[in-house]
C-alpha cells in the first residue's frame, strides 16, 4: 500500500502481485529505487510480467499437493501472421486444500496481451483479470507461552476467508525519434474489489477450555488506482561513461 512493491514499474494497489504472468521480479536498493519517485529508503520490488513473443511457443502445466488438489497452467505466445502484431495468453486454475484442518485457496486468471513493433514504433497492452479466494488464517493461539490446541487445527470458522476479484491494463508506446533519444507514453489502470471474513481469538480461559473470539468482516473494499507518465530518454556517453537519461 506504499507504493514500493510495483508491476511493470506502475504502482499498484493489489494484495497480491506475484502471478502466473509474472516472468521475472526485479529488486531495487538505494538511490536506484528513487527512479520511481518518493518512497521507502529501503526501496522497491518491481514484478515484470511475461510479453508477446515473436516466435511461437506454448506450455502446459499442472501441479498437486498431498493435500488434497492442485493447480493447471497454459501459456500460448506467437506473431500473428502477416502483421507486425503479436500476442500472448495466459491462464490458470487453482483450487487447493489448505495444510490446516480446513480451508481452500481457489483462484481463476487470465491475462491477454498484444504488442506492435517497426522501426521507430512499439507498443504493449496487457490486461490480467484474477477472481480469488483465499484462507485467511490467523495462525496459532498462545496463552502464557504456551499453544492452545494442536499445530494442524484452525481454531476459527469455516467461513473466513479473503476474496474478491481483481483487474489491471497497462499500455506502453515508445517512438524513437534519433538512434539515441526516445519518447515514451505509458498508462497504467488497477482496480481490486475486497472482502474478508475473520473470526480473531480475543480471549482463552484456561480452566474451562473457552475460548471467545470475535466476528469483523472488510466487506466491498474498492481499491483504485491510475497512473499516466510521459517520459523522454536520451542515452548519452560522457567521460567515457555510459548514461540514460530519463526526463519526464
Amino acid at each position: 500500500r506504499d507504493g514500493s512493491i510495483m508491476t511493470n514499474g506502475l504502482r499498484t494497489v493489489l494484495p497480491r502481485s506475484f502471478t502466473a504472468a509474472t516472468e521475472r521480479v526485479e529488486v531495487l536498493k538505494g538511490p536506484a529505487s528513487t527512479l520511481y519517485g518518493i518512497l521507502d529508503p529501503g526501496g522497491l520490488i518491481n514484478v515484470v510480467t511475461k510479453r508477446p513473443e515473436r516466435s511461437f511457443g506454448g506450455s502446459v502445466s499442472a501441479t498437486s499437493t498431498s493435500f488434497g488438489g492442485g493447480t493447471g497452467q497454459f501459456d500460448v505466445t506467437g506473431p500473428i501472421e502477416g502483421t507486425r502484431l503479436a500476442y500472448r495468453i495466459i491462464g490458470e486454475y487453482q483450487h487447493e486444500d489448505y495444510w490446516r484442518n480446513f480451508g481452500q485457496n481457489k483462484s481463476k486468471l487470465v491475462a491477454p496481451s498484444l504488442s506492435y513493433e517497426s522501426d521507430d514504433l512499439s507498443f504493449l497492452a496487457a490486461y490480467e483479470y484474477n477472481d480469488y479466494s483465499n484462507t485467511l488464517d490467523r495462525g496459532a493461539l498462545f496463552y502464557n507461552g504456551h499453544h492452545v490446541g494442536s499445530r494442524d487445527k484452525r481454531l476459527d470458522e469455516k467461513w473466513t476467508r479473503a476474496q474478491g476479484q481483481r483487474q489491471s491494463l497497462n499500455t506502453t508506446t515508445e517512438y524513437r525519434l534519433d538512434p539515441t533519444s526516445r519518447v515514451r507514453l505509458t498508462t497504467g489502470w488497477v482496480y481490486d474489489h475486497y472482502n474478508d471474513y475473520q473470526a480473531d481469538p480475543s480471549e482463552y480461559r484456561p480452566a474451562t477450555g473457552e475460548l471467545t473470539r470475535r466476528f469483523r468482516r472488510n466487506v466491498g473494499a474498492n481499491r483504485e488506482n491510475a497512473y499516466l507518465s510521459l517520459d523522454w530518454i536520451g542515452n548519452r556517453t560522457w567521460l567515457g561513461i555510459d548514461h540514460d537519461l530519463v526526463t519526464g
